[in-house]
């Protein structure tokens, strides 16, 4: 069981309950680059390598599949419009990139100019 800490336990957490829906966006965004940074979109969606520069992903125009998918414009790149999200675009937009998550589960790093990881992947759906 989770531990209730003093503020939930005497009340006083205006968030006890949950977050409201502009805060779970910001929140979810902030998962979403640990999850980019660590790979898990770097199948689908591309990445950058100092010596090979944009390297695509299976999805070459992310905005582009997401109007074909979802029928919505303005909502990628998620840092441009997540704060105008209604609750049916984020919930679209995470559905989305549920269909899209691939996990990594191999890499080399490469160190050259602080490259970072480039990933083999599997999705995970």
């Amino acid at each position: 069981m989770a531990h209730n800490y003093f503020s939930t336990r005497t009340g006083k957490n205006k968030n006890a309950k949950g977050f409201p829906l502009k805060e779970t966006v910001k929140l979810f965004i902030r998962v979403y680059d640990q999850l980019r940074i660590d790979g898990y979109f770097d199948q689908a969606f591309g990445f950058t390598c100092v010596d090979a520069g944009e390297v695509d992903g299976s999805l070459r125009d992310i905005d582009l599949a997401i109007l074909l998918e979802i029928r919505k414009e303005n909502l990628w790149p998620l840092h441009v419009y997540f704060e105008s999200y209604a609750e049916d675009d984020f919930f679209d937009v995470l559905e989305f990139l549920f269909q899209h998550v691939s996990k990594p589960i191999e890499g080399t790093h490469h160190s050259w100019g602080d490259c970072g990881m480039h990933w083999e992947t599997r999705w995970s759906n």
